[in-house]
């Protein structure tokens, strides 16, 4: 038996006669959109767009900055310029994959009602919510001395909530009970000094 898509279609809204809506508007989740939301998205789709070529030419002007300052700034500045360039590239490639092309086609398709622009607005909402987390990897990789600080920042965040038991030779001499807990080594060590000096 064959049945052609009408068929479905119409076999679905005899059962749901609610889903008619997202036939005749497929916009943005089947929302019906008048003339002027669909320039509106254009306009916003406009935007993106724009920006997101805005943010490529900065970057080429940040990139042949790089090359005039490699003379007149110290080495280790100009590392860390070079390092700030590329996270920002990163960043940029980052804002294509993951806002500026979902967003824009999501916009687009709502705009001109195609008939799959649920579908993309779907999915480019989807894609987009991974943006914040690659804009985080592309910072932490490519960024060394922020990487470091934030390694660093876990590991005392890490380390201050482990306890440190006392040693079994020291607890066994009866200087401190075996039943205290220390936030770290040095605070132990202090302690146990301050009872042996009594």
């Amino acid at each position: 038996m064959h049945f052609t898509k009408a068929d479905i279609v119409q076999a679905i809204l005899n059962e749901c006669p609610v889903l008619e809506i997202f036939i005749d508007f497929p916009g943005f989740f089947g929302v019906p959109f008048s003339k002027v939301e669909s320039i509106v998205m254009l306009v916003m789709a406009g935007f993106i767009l724009g920006w997101g070529v805005i943010s490529i030419f900065c970057s080429i002007f940040y990139y042949k900055s790089l090359k005039q300052w490699k003379e007149t700034v110290t080495s280790s500045t100009y590392k860390l310029q070079r390092m700030l360039f590329f996270a920002l590239v990163a960043q940029t490639v980052n804002n294509w994959i993951f806002a500026i092309l979902p967003l824009a086609t999501a916009f687009i398709w709502s705009a001109e009602r195609h008939i799959y622009s649920s579908y993309a607005t779907m999915l480019g909402i989807f894609i987009s919510s991974f943006h914040t987390i690659a804009d985080i990897v592309a910072t932490l990789y490519f960024i060394r001395p922020y990487r470091a600080c934030i390694m660093k920042f876990i590991r005392r965040l890490f380390t201050k909530f482990i306890r440190v038991h006392p040693t079994p030779q020291v607890a066994n001499l009866g200087i401190l009970p075996s039943n205290i807990h220390f936030s770290n080594q040095s605070e132990y060590a202090r302690v146990a000094r301050l009872m042996r000096d009594q």
